[in-house]
């Protein structure tokens, strides 16, 4: 007797019944900014560059945050998914969304300093499930605690010396006004900053634009600075022992804050 196989039956998998992306707007992207899109790939490898020193240059082998050995290389992971995705977001025209997605880099990658120092906190913020240690402190009480750090100012005493009339004169100044900046795509307010209002109301809120394109690219790269900035200041001398890499990761800055973290802080170049 020939025995029966009852087959399973196969479960419909469903596409998502939506339209994610313009496929012409990633092709005008790349096909009108080839400049900024070198500029974009040298960021991001100088990024990868920067955490790989930062993972050697604190790296204890116990693995005790998530399998990472600080705090800081631990939110520094965090960060290339973030990255990514804003890039991702950006190259399909996702303006607002790409941007809003730059502020979760500039806290994550920047708290890594506090947390760094304040290992305690950051482990019960981690395993103890108390929420009121994660990001306990605000973007200017932060900032507080940065400019206790005799580098942080010194490096504006010396900045201020180049950009007297300037209206980011200062690295405090800078990276209060790129966080709010940042903050505004994400609240409420950034609303009116974003390409729906400049649209035909019947089309897809979704189209290249150049300028909007442009000025992401901005914003990623005062991300980058600023961060690039801030934990050289922490350890100026978290380069010097990688003559191969600190050039690159130097050169994304511009020549007078290069000058100043080379000839006052002991940054090889």
């Amino acid at each position: 007797m020939i025995k029966q196989i009852k087959l399973k039956r196969e479960k419909t998998i469903e596409a998502l019944d939506i339209e994610l992306t313009n496929k012409n707007i990633p092709k005008q992207t790349v096909i009108e900014n080839q400049k900024i899109i070198r500029s974009i790939n040298d960021l991001y490898d100088t990024w990868d560059e920067l955490t790989v020193i930062i993972k050697e240059r604190y790296k204890t082998g116990l693995g005790e945050y998530g399998g990472y050995d600080s705090p800081m290389g631990f939110l520094n992971a965090e960060c290339y998914p973030t990255i990514e995705a804003s890039i991702i977001l950006a190259s399909q025209g996702y303006y607002r969304p790409a941007i809003s997605l730059l502020r979760c880099w500039f806290e994550d990658s920047l708290y890594g300093i506090y947390y760094n120092d304040h290992r305690v906190e950051f482990s019960r913020s981690l395993y103890e499930d108390e929420p009121q240690f994660w990001f306990m402190l605000n973007m200017s009480d932060f900032l507080k605690y940065l400019f206790k750090f005799p580098t942080f100012v010194k490096f504006d005493k010396e900045l201020i010396k180049k950009r007297k009339k300037e209206k980011e004169k200062t690295l405090q100044i800078w990276m209060n006004n790129v966080y709010m900046e940042l903050s505004a795509y994400i609240h409420g307010r950034g609303v009116w900053r974003t390409e729906i209002l400049n649209i035909d109301l019947e089309e897809k809120p979704r189209k290249y634009n150049k300028k909007n394109f442009n000025y992401w690219h901005t914003v990623f790269w005062n991300v980058s600075c600023i961060t690039t900035i801030s934990f050289i200041l922490y350890n100026p001398k978290l380069l010097n022992k990688y003559p191969s890499k600190r050039k690159k990761i130097l050169e994304i800055l511009d020549e007078d804050c290069i000058e100043i973290l080379t000839k006052n802080f002991g940054v090889k170049y």
